[in-house]
C-alpha cells in the first residue's frame, strides 16, 4: 500500500559531489573551480604516510599535480569537462587541465576521513 506524501518532505543529496563540497566548506578558493577528489596513494606505490587536512581556508598542501589514484568525488565543473569517477586522477587531468586534484587526508598510512564524517553533523 502507498502512503500520502502530503505534508512530507524530502532532501535529495548529490553524495556523488560530497567530498568536493566538503573541500569548498574549507577552502572557498575552491568554488567555480572544476575540482576531484582523489583517493590516497598507498606508500608502498608513491604515497605520501601523513598528509594531514591543514587549515580551514588552505587546502593547497593536498593538492596534486596528477596521481593515478581512483577519483572519489567530482564537482559539477569537472563532470562538464567530461571527468568521471571512473577515471583516475592522471586521466581527469588529461581531460580537464585546468582540474584541481585534492587527496583525501592521510594519517599513519591510510584515508583518515575525519573532515568527511565531522561534516555529515551539518548536514
Amino acid at each position: 500500500m502507498l502512503r500520502s506524501l502530503v505534508g512530507s518532505e524530502m532532501c535529495i543529496r548529490d553524495r556523488d559531489c560530497f567530498y568536493v563540497a566538503v573541500e569548498r566548506t574549507r577552502d572557498d578558493r575552491l568554488n567555480g573551480k572544476p575540482v576531484a577528489v582523489v583517493q590516497y596513494q598507498p606508500r608502498a606505490h608513491g604515497g605520501v604516510p601523513d598528509l594531514p587536512p591543514g587549515p580551514v581556508g588552505d587546502s593547497s598542501s593536498r593538492w596534486v599535480s596528477t596521481t593515478n589514484s581512483g577519483i572519489i568525488a567530482v564537482s559539477y565543473e569537472a563532470r562538464a569537462s567530461g571527468v568521471t569517477r571512473n577515471m583516475t586522477g592522471a586521466d581527469a587531468r588529461k581531460q580537464c587541465p585546468a582540474i584541481v586534484l585534492i587527496q583525501v587526508p592521510t594519517a599513519f598510512g591510510k584515508a583518515d576521513l575525519t573532515i568527511y564524517k565531522l561534516s555529515l553533523i551539518h548536514i
